[in-house]
């Protein structure tokens, strides 16, 4: 049974490349909150990589949430590339830099380049907590998140 369920817990986010996005209160103020981490990962290139960004990409009445992979800092804003293709959105497209606010952040996770843990990714952590303990645990710990940052 344990196996099935993880199975299924990892075909549904290999199918929507960890943008699936759960929406319990205080997930993304956590992640905005925190961002801090996020810019003291950026800066430390040799140390963290994999930098993401999920995003709410709006057009008219229309919107679509989605990662932003390769994220870098210029100046105040941050640059991200749109590596998932749009369903909804005509005027973004596969593999375009995206630039963003702060503000514009809703969840952020990197890499640690040495043990390969990913810091930060609130809404996976978040999902993940609302499985069974022992379940949890054990896609915390093969996924290697932290649900903390680090610097």
């Amino acid at each position: 049974m344990k196996f099935l369920t993880a199975l299924l817990v990892m075909t549904t986010l290999a199918l929507c490349n960890f943008a699936c996005v759960a929406q319990p209160s205080g997930v993304y103020s956590k992640a905005q909150s925190d961002i801090s981490h996020f810019n003291n990962a950026l800066a430390q290139p040799v140390k963290f990589g994999s930098f993401r960004v999920l995003v709410e990409l709006r057009e008219g009445k229309k919107s679509e949430r989605f990662w932003l992979n390769h994220v870098r800092r210029d100046e105040n804003k941050y640059i991200g590339v749109l590596e998932t293709a749009p369903r909804l959105r005509s005027t973004f497209k596969l593999r375009q830099e995206i630039q963003l606010e702060p503000t514009e952040i809703l969840d952020w996770n990197y890499e640690s380049r040495v043990t390969r843990t990913i810091y930060g990714h609130y809404n996976a952590c978040e999902e993940f907590k609302a499985l069974p303990t022992d379940e949890a645990t054990e896609q915390i710990t093969y996924w290697r998140l932290a649900c903390a940052p680090s610097d």
